[in-house]
């Protein structure tokens, strides 16, 4: 009779063991879920979860597990839905995290082309996790897509930092660097992404480009006449032979400089491409007025008026070409070498480099705001509001009026950018340690700007000081005027401001408030 018993116990015992083992597992829908994820059978899958869903819709594992699947299937509506409703739910674990689900919301952002979206999430991961690489690369490179080259370049700064750069990350930082201003940087940027890709054509016109503003010609003819040897297309070619040419002019070999610009004519003929060609006579007509050939010159610009009457005040050029070969004791107005220093100043489009780097976005959105929170300076609790941003204010200019000459004019460039300009030239500056001036263009329009920033402490700004401003303005051909200073007005230059319509000033307290962030 026992060893019935025990039969039927161990009986018992292996109907139990078989259920709860292997029979209930493969009956439990989380289980049976899995295995059909296992087996690739998507929409089975989906189906079960669905179900535990309906049972349970804030069972979070569950909401993750589907919302992946569907990420993984293509179907990012449904996925975008259960990651929001996750963090809405606020509810994780070492399976179900924060930072993965706000990744996958933002590459679902970015598919759809929901540029504001993305750049949000990635804020909001970078806020908690500073140094993550792939927060800081979005932000970065959609940052410098909105044309923010000082927010984009602290970004790009930490992302050198956290990770090994590659070519794209070399490239987009040397492109911040280049709009910045910041030479050194965007030679050593495009100079690293080259090693990258040798090859790269838009990468040898950045460094060219780069070099050319650093005035280093020589280095720039190399990657001049690599970049026409390596050259796809023949706009490429026309582009590397054009600024070829005008490099050897700046070197002073007048008669190489010239030869080359033939050589465009002649490239540009061949290749059948008629603005290029009107582009190379009207060069080549500078060039050899730089090299005193007034007569060879007259011969080009004569042909560039037969073929293109009009042709960038063409006749007036010539005109002005014919009278200085008839001059003799008698004194014009002006000569034709006045407008050769404005050629080569306007011999690269303003802007030229950005607009065909492909990194500018089609997509705007009003990235400050998120600059804005991002940014903000947290002050003590213990301090007044006013005494906080007083205090600030004052070690704000101390700062600003102490600094090395190159770091000033860096700090000043990226100030007169914050105030709404956009810098086309560093001009020359009597006494550099005094300040530096610019020729600007106010953004959104076309107004052209002269813009001057004087570190002076030791004196208040007279009327004289803005009259010669004022005056400078009229013979650069300005169509306004903005005067930066560290220093107050006296009550006669307050007055003369009145008259003096054209010019805007920039007192300290205004500065101080520009300058945060930025110092």
């Amino acid at each position: 009779m026992i060893l019935l018993y025990f039969v039927i116990l161990l009986f018992l015992a292996l109907i139990a063991s078989y259920y709860f083992f292997i029979l209930a597992p493969k009956l439990d829908p989380r289980n049976r879920a899995q295995e059909l994820l296992k087996n690739k059978k998507f929409d089975e899958a989906i189906l079960e979860y669905r179900k535990l869903l309906d049972k349970n819709p804030y069972d979070f594992v569950i909401q993750y597990r589907l919302a992946t699947i569907y990420l993984d299937t293509g179907d990012f509506d449904q996925a975008a839905l259960l990651f929001e409703k996750l963090l809405d739910q606020n509810k994780f674990n070492f399976e179900v995290e924060k930072k993965v689900i706000q990744k996958n919301l933002a590459k679902i952002y970015y598919f759809r082309e929901e540029i504001e979206k993305t750049f949000e999430m990635y804020m909001t991961i970078n806020q908690s996790h500073p140094a993550d690489s792939e927060s800081l690369y979005h932000i970065a490179f959609i940052s410098l897509g909105q044309a923010e080259y000082d927010f984009a370049h602290r970004y790009f700064d930490k992302l050198m930092r956290s990770t090994k750069p590659d070519y794209e990350i070399y490239f987009g930082a040397g492109i911040c660097a280049y709009q910045n201003q910041k030479i050194n940087e965007c030679v050593e940027y495009f100079a690293s992404a080259i090693e990258k890709k040798p090859d790269s054509e838009i990468t040898n016109l950045a460094l060219l480009l780069s070099l050319m503003r650093k005035k280093d010609y020589s280095k720039a003819q190399n990657y001049a006449s690599k970049l026409a040897a390596i050259a796809s297309d023949k706009e490429v070619t026309f582009i590397a032979l054009r600024l070829e040419a005008l490099i050897l002019l700046l070197l002073k070999k007048y008669e190489t400089s010239i030869k080359k610009f033939e050589l465009l004519v002649e490239f540009t003929q061949n290749h059948s491409m008629v603005d290029e060609l009107y582009i190379a006579l009207y060069d080549i007509g500078f060039a050899c007025v730089r090299a005193d050939k007034i007569r060879q010159a007259e011969v080009y610009w004569k042909r560039l008026s037969t073929e293109k009457r009009g042709y960038r005040d063409i006749q007036n050029m010539l005109m002005t070409l014919q009278r200085e070969m008839e001059r003799s004791d008698t004194t014009f107005d002006d000569t034709i070498y006045d407008y050769v220093d404005g050629w080569v100043s306007n011999f690269i489009p303003k802007n030229f480099l950005w607009n065909i780097c492909g990194m500018k976005a089609e997509y705007q959105f009003d990235i400050k705001m998120y600059m804005t929170v991002n940014t903000r300076i947290k002050s003590d609790d213990t301090q007044s509001t006013d005494s906080g941003n007083r205090k600030e204010s004052v070690n704000n200019v101390d700062t600003f009026v102490k600094l090395d000459v190159e770091t000033f004019r860096m700090i000043s460039n990226r100030l007169v950018q914050k105030l709404g300009y956009s810098v086309d030239k560093i001009m020359p500056t009597y006494r550099e340690h005094d300040g530096v001036d610019y020729f600007a263009t106010k953004k959104g329009t076309e107004e052209s700007t002269f813009v001057s920033v004087r570190r002076w402490t030791s004196m208040h700004v007279g009327e004289i000081p803005l009259r010669n401003f004022a005056q400078q303005v009229n013979e650069l051909k300005a169509q306004k005027g903005l005067f930066i200073t560290t220093a107050e007005l006296t009550d006669g230059a307050m007055t003369s401001l009145e008259q003096l319509s054209k010019i805007d000033v920039v007192l300290p307290n205004e500065i101080n408030k520009y300058l945060n962030g930025l110092i």
